[in-house]
């Protein structure tokens, strides 16, 4: 005949290694919840995950790095005739166009204290 004061032993082990499975399961897949989102879909329009971001943001700071400096192609002209072929040859074009601006307003200012 068995022993029942084992037997309910056995059974409570069971039971709590039982509940620490389930609990580990449960804090399984919560961390992989973690790494998802359903609002972003990956290129086979599956749920995005942690590395699908990754690999976004890094595409998307590779087109940024692209617009920011030269990239090779033929560049466009701007009204002044110059030749702009990324955003840093942009904004070096506004720098002298402002440059010129404060030139001609020197000249005015000039002009007017020697009337």
């Amino acid at each position: 005949m068995p022993n029942t004061s084992n037997e309910k032993r056995d059974d409570a082990i069971y039971a709590i290694a039982s509940a620490i499975e389930d609990f580990g399961n449960h804090i399984t897949e919560a961390i992989f919840r973690t790494q998802e989102s359903p609002n972003v879909v990956d290129s086979n329009f599956e749920v995005a995950n942690v590395v699908d971001v990754i690999d976004h943001l890094a595409i998307n700071a590779g087109q940024i790095a692209h617009a920011i400096k030269p990239t090779g192609a033929i560049p466009g002209e701007d009204r002044c005739g110059g030749k702009v072929g990324s955003l840093t040859e942009s904004v070096m074009g506004i720098t002298s166009g402002l440059v010129k601006v404060a030139d001609a307003i020197d000249r005015l200012a000039c002009a007017i204290e020697d009337k």
